[in-house]
């Protein structure tokens, strides 16, 4: 059972909607991002899972099936093997180019989730998106 150290509650039925779809990367040892492509009813059409192992990823490989799949909305998520589930400075920034770059094409963000084998952090719960 995950648990969440987030410091609000979440909108439980949703977060762990988009919790147990990133169940394949949250025991990984290895870092993998995961991008959860959505209709207008945040409902699933697409998902991808992509191996980082230099901790970047380009944000074209997010937009590119996006825009593909006619997507309104997308989730991001990566895995964090070190187990801390909290974001990095790095993903606070990586976080802020996505939603910018959303904003442009018109595709929301609707959450970024960092998941560890225990515990999850989502950045729409603690209102950072």
């Amino acid at each position: 059972m995950i648990k969440n150290n987030s410091l609000t509650p979440p909108n439980i039925s949703q977060t762990q909607y988009f919790l147990n779809q990133t169940r394949e990367i949250q025991n990984q040892l290895d870092e993998f991002f995961m991008v959860i492509y959505l209709n207008q009813d945040n409902k699933l059409i697409h998902k991808q899972s992509i191996k980082i192992p230099t901790g970047i990823i380009d944000i074209k490989d997010i937009f590119h099936p996006a825009l593909i799949y006619d997507c309104y909305g997308l989730v991001l998520a990566h895995n964090h093997p070190s187990g801390q589930c909290y974001p990095s400075k790095k993903d606070l920034i990586f976080t802020k180019k996505v939603k910018k770059v959303g904003q442009i094409l018109g595709i929301k963000i609707v959450d970024h989730l960092i998941v560890t084998k225990d515990d999850y952090f989502s950045f729409l719960c603690q209102s950072i998106l």
